[in-house]
């Protein structure tokens, strides 16, 4: 019983909500007043000398991204990927660990 009594309220509550913003909507122009809204741009920035960085950007080689020839068959295509894979990949050596000890009882 109580459930229905909150849905009552709940549902009062709305409505004099969209009735608060229909009525708020419908005033005129002429008598609601105007609210300041302030201008978020940017600054505009004038600098009177040419700025410099004192240090210059270091900029490091990169290795040349390897480029696939691509037929039109797709047993070819897996191939030159790859192929591609393969150089770029470095090896992995695998070896045994002797450090651990097992022990069985």
């Amino acid at each position: 019983m109580s459930n229905r009594r909150f849905d009552l309220i709940y549902f009062a509550v709305f409505l004099l909500v969209l009735g608060l913003g229909y009525w708020v909507a419908s005033q005129d122009e002429e008598d609601a007043e105007v609210a300041f809204v302030p201008d978020f741009s940017l600054p505009s920035i004038e600098i009177e000398a040419p700025f410099e960085f004192p240090y210059t950007f270091v900029r490091f080689a990169r290795p040349e991204a390897p480029r696939l020839r691509l037929s039109e068959s797709m047993a070819s295509v897996i191939v030159e990927v790859r192929k591609a894979l393969l150089e770029s990949s470095a090896p992995v050596e695998v070896r045994d660990d002797t450090r651990l000890v097992t022990r069985l009882e």
